[in-house]
C-alpha cells in the first residue's frame, strides 16, 4: 500500500496518481486550535480544477480545539477493498464541501491517504 503524504494541504490539489486507484484509508490531522471545520475533497481525476470539479468523496475535518491535535479518519470498505476511483485521485482541502478558497497557512492540516493501484 503507496501512501500520500501532504504536511500542509491546501486548496491546491495534489496528485497521487494517474489511472485506476483505491482509496484505502484517509487520516487528517488538524495541529491548530484556531481552525474552522475544513473539507478534504476528494477527486476521479489527477488533475482536478479544484471548485469547479465536482468531488467524489468529501469528509468533513472537525475545527480545531485548545491544546489538542483533532484527528479524522475514514476507512473505505467494499467487496473489492477499498474506494475506486477508475480515472485517477487527487485530493485538496478547502473551506466549504466543494468549494475552492483554501485554509490560512497555520491553519492547513496534514493528510495521509493510503491507496493501492487498481486492477
Amino acid at each position: 500500500m503507496a501512501l500520500s503524504r501532504t504536511d500542509n494541504a491546501a486548496a491546491t490539489a495534489v496528485s497521487v496518481r494517474s489511472g485506476a486507484t483505491r482509496v484505502k484509508r484517509v487520516t487528517c490531522t488538524q495541529r491548530s486550535n484556531t481552525a474552522a471545520r475544513l473539507y478534504l475533497q476528494i477527486f476521479n481525476s489527477n488533475t482536478p480544477t479544484v471548485g469547479t470539479t465536482a468531488p467524489d468523496t468529501v469528509i468533513a475535518i472537525p475545527a480545531g480545539r485548545a491544546g489538542m491535535q483533532v484527528i479524522q479518519a475514514a476507512v473505505f470498505g467494499s467487496n473489492l477493498g477499498g474506494l475506486l476511483l477508475p480515472t485517477g485521485c487527487a485530493y485538496a482541502v478547502t473551506t466549504t464541501p466543494s468549494g475552492a478558497a483554501g485554509p490560512s497557512g497555520t491553519d492547513r492540516p496534514r493528510v495521509d491517504l493510503h491507496w493501492t493501484q487498481a486492477a
